[in-house]
């Protein structure tokens, strides 16, 4: 398959090209920011510190080796809070320097309230611009986002599939040598059953496709038929269960009326053999003694 081996081969050597990290499209501009502080310094008045060292990182703390969407949010947060504080010192460092400089200059700078009043509409225009581009930039990145979310869709799935792509010819090779085995087996069967028979002869081996559909379609039928048994047995296996627990109940009443009868069988036997008197036979004699004694009296029938 020298056509799937050349498209994994090129697919490989894109992934290995293009291995995408968002550390890696960062450290520009980490660069590009150490080498501007090494060569302005810093805008706040302080101790002096290494130029392009950063005393407080986020991604130092969350591992920035294997960053997770909540580290780079948290580093994001962290970096924002930085510039706020940066660019409220600098505007502090600039309107001070505006100050002193309007205060020792010669001549002195002096503002009046036209020239306030003035500033302030011109600033007002200005502060309206700026929201229309904060607007437009929230909404490209709003854009990049949901740009960056489907490539990172597309690329999971490209990768994905390039896994699914190193197994496939594996897999495709077993399954051509299954069918190789499978054709060997067939061939070494029909050479088995003869050279005077045309492969498989058996009863309904030879059907056309029709008779085939017809034999299918008669079994499937069969087989409702049989399903349709079963439902109807089960419905009725309820009451048949009720009618078999009343029979054993009936069965064990007679049980035990048949013991009962056994036993005194067997007493009245026992007493019997011991030359004892037979209770049955007594009764019977009173009993016709007082059926002799009730005709005789007119009493009876």
């Amino acid at each position: 398959m020298p056509n799937a081996a050349d498209a994994r081969l090129r697919f490989q050597a894109l992934q290995d090209d293009q291995q995408l990290s968002i550390l890696k499209l960062s450290s520009q501009i980490f660069s590009s920011s150490a080498s501007t502080q090494a060569a302005g310094g810093s805008f706040s008045a302080g101790p002096s510190k290494t130029p392009g060292a950063r005393t407080s990182d986020a991604s130092s703390t969350d591992g920035s080796d294997n960053p997770t969407p909540a580290s780079l949010r948290a580093e994001l947060a962290h970096y924002k809070d930085l510039f706020t504080k940066l660019h409220f010192s600098y505007l502090e460092q600039v309107t001070k320097e505006k100050y002193l400089r309007s205060i020792v200059g010669d001549p002195p700078l002096v503002v009046s309230h036209a020239e306030n009043v003035e500033l302030e509409t011109h600033l007002v225009g200005v502060k309206d611009e700026l929201k229309q581009k904060k607007a437009e930039v929230e909404a490209l990145r709003a854009e990049m986002e949901e740009i960056g979310r489907g490539l990172a869709e597309r690329w999971e799935w490209c990768v994905g599939e390039g896994e699914k792509l190193e197994t496939l010819p594996r897999e495709v090779g077993e399954a051509e040598e299954r069918v190789e085995a499978l054709r060997a087996r067939v061939k070494e069967l029909e050479g088995e059953r003869g050279e005077g028979q045309d492969g498989w002869s058996g009863e309904g081996m030879d059907l056309s496709l029709e008779e085939t559909l017809e034999r299918t379609e008669a079994g499937e039928e069969e087989l409702r038929g049989v399903e349709r048994e079963i439902e109807l047995s089960k419905r009725q296996m309820p009451g048949k269960t009720r009618e078999c627990e009343a029979a054993e109940r009936e069965l064990e009443v007679l049980e035990r009326e048949k013991n009962k009868v056994c036993r005194a069988a067997g007493e009245e036997r026992r007493r019997k053999e011991e030359g004892g008197r037979d209770r049955v036979e007594e009764a019977g004699r009173w009993w016709r003694n007082v059926e002799g004694s009730m005709i005789t009296m007119g009493l009876g029938t």
